[in-house]
């Protein structure tokens, strides 16, 4: 027999030695534990060591950040109500909300919103543009971008004569 076959023998009765019955259902359990996983659980919450906050959705739960996600670059708000928010979660990408505030109408089917200096998380009604979706392709949101552009240097211009 060599050393590691022994060492595993050695192991397997050390635990079959120091293990003891689960005092509800009376599985063999390791000595650090006192109930096997499944009464653990199930005692859990009837004795109400598991709190209701982690249970609790929304503004109940104990992880709530105010109703804000990030999904990549895009910042996302949480409005269940919302036309367009997810069905399952009840999230919108905020600059679609931005958006429909500045404008005061709902984003039209197949419309898009850009992000005129390319920064996602950049939700500032200056700085979005609705368009169709056919419309947003490089070569089309050149010149916006080229417009926003020179609105910036005349802005930085008048901030320096000041």
């Amino acid at each position: 027999m060599d050393r590691k076959e022994y060492k595993k023998q050695y192991q397997r009765r050390w635990q079959a030695a120091h293990r003891h019955p689960c005092p509800d259902c009376g599985k063999p359990i390791t000595r650090h534990r006192q109930r096997c996983r499944s009464c653990a659980s199930k005692n859990a919450w009837r004795l109400g060591k598991i709190t209701s906050t982690l249970c609790q959705k929304g503004e109940l739960n104990f992880n709530w950040k105010g109703g804000k996600a990030k999904c990549r670059d895009y910042i996302l708000i949480r409005k269940p109500d919302h036309p367009r928010a997810n069905k399952s979660n009840g999230y919108i990408f905020e600059h679609i909300v931005v958006w429909e505030e500045a404008h005061n109408q709902p984003l039209p089917d197949g419309w898009v919103i850009h992000h005129l200096n390319g920064i996602k998380a950049d939700n500032r009604p200056k700085n979005l543009l609705g368009m169709p979706r056919r419309g947003h392709s490089p070569g089309l949101t050149v010149k916006e971008v080229q417009k926003r552009l020179r609105e910036l240097e005349a802005e930085l211009a008048q901030q320096r004569l000041c």
